[in-house]
């Protein structure tokens, strides 16, 4: 997803409506405000469903195949 998609997303609801996120191991918590953050695409295979696809720029692990970009960040 990008910026524009998010916003085309959220323009469908309510200014006023709550964004939440999934807790840590449960419940859901409020959204954090956004960071930018730079990393590299598809460092993680598929069969490591376990972490996410893309990692930190400097990720010692994994793919270094894949491009680097700068990202927004959205923690809990």
């Amino acid at each position: 997803m990008n910026v524009q998609q998010l916003i085309e997303e959220l323009q469908k609801h309510p200014p006023e409506m709550r964004v939440i996120v999934n807790g840590y191991e449960g419940g859901y918590k409020d959204l954090d405000s956004p960071n930018q953050k730079s990393i590299r695409l598809n460092v993680h295979p598929p069969d490591k469903w376990y972490y996410g696809t893309h990692d930190d720029e400097d990720y010692p692990f994994g793919s270094k195949d894949g491009s680097k970009e700068t990202a927004l960040l959205i923690d809990a």
